[in-house]
């Protein structure tokens, strides 16, 4: 029986981990070449985010980042810098996604109610239109109904499930593990001299 003044600590499993390795030659290969300010304000490289944002992300799994970098070029204070602005750019990623989110279901929200509108007022004419006049607009506006309806409700399911997604794996990438780690050293090679 364990220790009742033993805290437990659950640590998390390696198969809950998701590692990805960075190799770099130096700090600027994370930050865009086109940038000149300093890390803890410069824009991340395009390459960079894509290597990172291609990665699937499982529900549940944490993230850790290891960038492989030469000892020669290692600085710890750069580092930190380093990790702030990741945290800091997808934390922005995050209230992007957030704010797209809302605009996506508001628009789905506004086109179901026209189309619905439409509708209502295509079917105005089948029954106050005795001669047939109207039958011909009526069709059109219900075609057009049907559109703005379906366009809407694809917006608030299917396209605000993506926005959901970008906000899922932008808050991973906030919270996630950022270590900055030396390439392991090449062994050195002792060559023998053989006198004839």
């Amino acid at each position: 029986m364990p220790d009742p003044k033993i805290p437990l600590v659950r640590s998390i499993p390696a198969h809950e981990i998701l590692n990805i390795s960075v190799a770099l030659d130096t700090y600027d290969d994370i930050f865009s070449d086109f940038d000149p300010r300093p890390y803890s304000k410069r824009e991340l490289s395009l390459d960079f985010l894509r290597e990172i944002e291609r990665r699937r992300f499982e529900a549940g799994t944490s993230i850790e980042v290891r960038f492989l970098i030469p000892k020669d070029v290692r600085n710890k204070e750069e580092e930190a810098f380093i990790t702030k602005r990741l945290r800091e750019h997808f934390g922005t990623q995050k209230k992007d996604a957030i704010e797209k989110s809302s605009q996506t279901r508001s628009t789905g929200i506004k086109l179901s109610a026209i189309g619905f509108a439409i509708m209502v007022v295509s079917l105005i004419p089948s029954e106050s239109d005795l001669l047939g006049f109207l039958l011909p607009i009526s069709q059109v506006l219900v075609v057009a109904s049907w559109f703005f309806l379906w366009t809407g409700l694809e917006k608030i399911f299917i396209g605000n499930k993506r926005a959901q997604r970008q906000e899922a794996r932008a808050e991973k990438l906030r919270k996630a593990t950022y270590l900055f780690e030396e390439f392991p050293e090449k062994p050195v090679v002792v060559k023998k001299v053989l006198n004839d």
